[in-house]
């Protein structure tokens, strides 16, 4: 009943600038309420479609929602699901939660949907060159 009301109160009320749409995203891609993620984060991306955090979340909960589809329409949402994630690192290549999910999915996807080993490879070299490295969440500087 709860993710019912938070799902509602979700769609009916407007975006905040005090982050609360955001931290209710985060509540349903939690719960595992994927579709629901996504509305929220898309109205997160329409609202600011230069926050990095908003295109990784989005991502994220496509990627998730992707694995419960049919493949025929998990394809399409995978493909989207890895253009948000790019766009997010483009945004901020910084962001290291972004970049970490943006490497699991070029290692784990094909190449039919965005992915593949030399996608990732692209990324450790683009990574490299900010002097960086990714370590379980974190970018640190190479030393």
């Amino acid at each position: 009943m709860f993710s019912v009301c938070l799902l509602l109160s979700c769609l009916a009320s407007p975006i905040l600038a005090d982050g609360s749409q955001f931290a209710a995203g985060l509540t349903l891609y939690r719960r595992g309420h994927f579709q629901q993620a996504v509305r929220v984060f898309e109205r997160e991306v329409q609202m600011q479609p230069r926050d990095s955090e908003s295109h990784h979340w989005l991502g994220k909960s496509l990627g998730r929602l992707a694995n419960d589809l049919p493949w025929y329409e998990a394809i399409t949402v995978a493909r989207r699901s890895g253009k948000e994630m790019e766009i997010a690192v483009e945004l901020d290549p910084y962001n290291a939660e972004a970049v970490e999910s943006l490497m699991l999915f070029y290692e784990h996807a094909p190449v039919l949907l965005g992915g593949g080993k030399a996608s990732a490879k692209r990324l450790r070299e683009r990574i490299a060159q900010l002097g960086l490295t990714v370590q379980r969440g974190n970018l640190k500087g190479i030393h």
